[in-house]
């Protein structure tokens, strides 16, 4: 409120104004007067220069748009928000690029760069990429046509991308000056830049973002805790598209607990998993998916078009290309289009389509043999959202885990088998190339992602492994660590595989990936046992979501199942795909639906015990064993196999 402070407060003398005409004014008067003027400009005229960009890229929609007239809708030069933009960031008391005294938000923006030392001739690098980048979206929009019906798809993916680019660089002014304010322990500063910084890591990993808020919204700061907080706050940068390059350190900075390193990031420790390659931008495909399901969470048509943008051309996994040299005077922002991976580029990538991938073939048949039957699903749901579906019933929230689950069964798993069969392919023999590590770690990338962080019981992942984690707790198959046991033997087999990668023996690697790609099913049979219990006497016609989820595992399943027992798979096709609208759902009942797995148990080689017991569902209650007995005991097995692989890998590693 130090804008209603400023503007509001009057004084006992009549026609005085406010207390910007007042003589005698006091100290904390002062300072809440300078933190109105911060407040102002980072709050009102960022966000207001932030909806420029937004705003270009809207009008250029509308107007490739045939059911729009554009001069009604006010829409005469696609420029004007662009010109709008930089308005508000530049102002009009800038008599040179290097000043530092004026009032805007470029002026500011050199003067805290200067003091983080990351600046060319006192002008902030990140005024000087964000000046490239208005230059560079001026010129894909000046072309003759850019927002027409036919040129508009190609021109959005550009703008998409440099937006993003720029909205990135506008992040590190506000990064900087919030350390500033806890280097100084000015509490009225923090309050400032904390309010712009800390909301803006929703879209992160949650625990982060409940921490520093705690932190520096919740309590007065505290500078004793001044490391933890950096600390999380350097976790973070990635997520905000920004490094520590891009912050740089403030002059005179002896503390080096509060130093930063992009080399440390390189090489992430996913969930207890150590990475030696450089797949950290894979890992963070996790924050794409994580992000369109906080967009589509909102009933707002904006915001749906967001999401449609993640999931086609990304906006958190980086190509190796994608950062420009710090001396680089401008920023090359043509092809920028290849410079991010997309959860797009996943559901449609070749190497998917390999005949070798496992279940690949059998999902494909069942899916009408369509080679893209995950990417049609999606965009499929997308179009039905904003199309005519949308008004015939078909609700977002419906739409909205439809696409999230399809992306995370049908996008993801089938990418990590598609990774981990290019491992086994190449390395013919027993004999393997240790440059595949990189695949291997690629696929745990994506097993795993980013949010979990570098602990093994993380609760923040949107991935397989954070799948697992959750069901572990409704079937009670938690290890004594606290995580799920699936993904304890997950670990192992990652463990494994790696040791030998770097062992160079690979005699047995296939039958490691073939237990790996079962292993990482046990969560997803959960997941349609759990839905199976809830959608139990509904109706098709009721449209409850969870139906829509519980299908969408079930186009998952069916196929696999399929490969090993016609009957299992005609079981979940009868109780978890919807047929008539009068017809209840889970006719057998759900008993019936964890039952199907028996019948292929022993062709996964995992038994029942891993997927455990929910409520009245007991996954081994009919079990009948072929060849021998088996019980929990099959489980703890994993562990005792777990330990001899890290004592392995850790002694190759060493």
């Amino acid at each position: 409120h130090y804008m209603d402070y400023l503007l509001l407060k009057d004084d006992d003398e009549p026609n005085t104004g406010g207390i910007v005409n007042n003589n005698d004014v006091t100290p904390d008067e002062k300072l809440k007067c300078e933190m109105a003027s911060h407040a102002a400009m980072w709050h009102i005229l960022y966000l207001q220069a932030s909806y420029g960009l937004w705003g270009a890229m809207k009008d250029c929609a509308i107007s490739a748009d045939p059911s729009y007239d554009n001069d009604a809708a006010g829409i005469t030069d696609l420029n004007a928000k662009l010109d709008e933009f930089i308005a508000y960031w530049v102002g009009s008391l800038n008599s040179e690029v290097a000043s530092v005294n004026g009032y805007s938000l470029w002026s500011a923006t050199n003067e805290i760069g200067i003091y983080f030392n990351t600046h060319e001739s006192e002008v902030a690098l990140t005024n000087k990429h964000i000046r490239t980048g208005y230059e560079a979206l001026s010129s894909i929009l000046s072309v003759d046509g850019a927002c027409d019906q036919n040129k508009a798809p190609a021109t959005l993916k550009s703008l998409w991308m440099v937006n993003n680019k720029i909205l990135s660089y506008m992040m590190v002014p506000l990064v900087q000056n919030l350390i500033k304010a806890m280097l100084d322990d000015h509490q009225s500063y923090i309050d400032v830049y904390a309010k712009m910084v800390v909301p803006q890591l929703v879209q992160c990993r949650y625990s982060n973002y409940e921490f520093l808020k705690k932190e520096l919204l919740d309590q007065p700061f505290n500078k004793q805790n001044i490391h933890s907080i950096a600390k999380v706050l350097h976790d973070s940068y990635s997520c905000l598209g920004i490094s520590c390059e891009m912050v740089g350190e403030p002059m005179g900075l002896n503390d080096s607990l509060l130093s930063c390193d992009d080399e440390n990031y390189k090489h992430p420790i996913l969930a207890g998993y150590p990475t030696t390659t450089h797949v950290a931008e894979q890992s963070k495909i996790d924050l794409d998916l994580y992000q369109m399901k906080i967009l589509m969470s909102f009933d707002n048509d904006n915001y749906w078009m967001f999401a449609k943008h993640i999931y086609e051309h990304g906006k958190n996994s980086k190509k190796e290309d994608y950062y420009t040299s710090k001396d680089d005077d401008s920023m090359n922002y043509s092809g920028y289009e290849f410079n991010l991976r997309s959860l797009h580029d996943l559901a449609v990538s070749s190497k998917r389509y390999a005949i070798n991938v496992l279940f690949s073939e059998q999902i494909q048949e069942y899916h009408n043999d369509d080679r893209f039957y995950a990417n049609t699903a999606i965009m499929d749901m997308f179009n039905d959202i904003a199309g005519s579906s949308y008004e015939q019933g078909l609700s977002r929230k419906n739409g909205a885990a439809v696409i999230s689950s399809t992306i995370l069964t049908q996008v993801i798993y089938m990418y990590v088998l598609a990774e981990l069969t290019q491992v086994v392919d190449i390395n013919t023999g027993s004999y393997c190339d240790e440059a595949e590590s990189y695949n291997w770690d690629e696929a745990a990338a994506y097993i795993i992602g980013s949010l979990e962080g570098s602990s093994f019981d993380g609760q923040d992942g949107e991935l397989l492994w954070g799948l697992a984690n959750k069901r572990s707790l409704e079937f009670d198959r938690q290890n004594e660590d606290g995580y799920a046991i699936v993904n304890s033997a997950v670990k192992n087999l990652l463990w494994a595989g790696k040791g030998q990668i770097l062992n160079k023996n690979c005699l047995y690697l296939d039958r490691t990936v073939k237990s790996l790609s079962h292993m990482l099913l046990i969560p997803m049979i959960q997941t349609l046992i759990k839905y199976a219990l809830v959608n139990q006497y509904k109706m098709y016609s009721s449209h409850d979501v969870t139906i829509y989820e519980g299908e969408v595992y079930a186009h998952t399943l069916i196929p696999i199942f399929g490969k090993y027992s016609k009957k299992s798979a005609n079981v979940l096709q009868r109780n978890m795909v919807r047929r008539g609208s009068l017809q209840e759902i889970v006719p057998d009942g759900p008993q019936a639906v964890a039952d199907a797995y028996l019948d292929i148990a022993d062709d996964f080689g995992i038994q029942c015990e891993f997927i455990g017991k929910s409520y009245e569902v007991d996954s081994c209650l009919n079990y009948s064993p072929k060849l021998s007995m088996v019980s929990d005991a099959s489980v703890a097995s994993w562990w005792r196999f777990g330990t001899i692989s890290v004592g392995i890998i850790t002694w190759i590693l060493l």
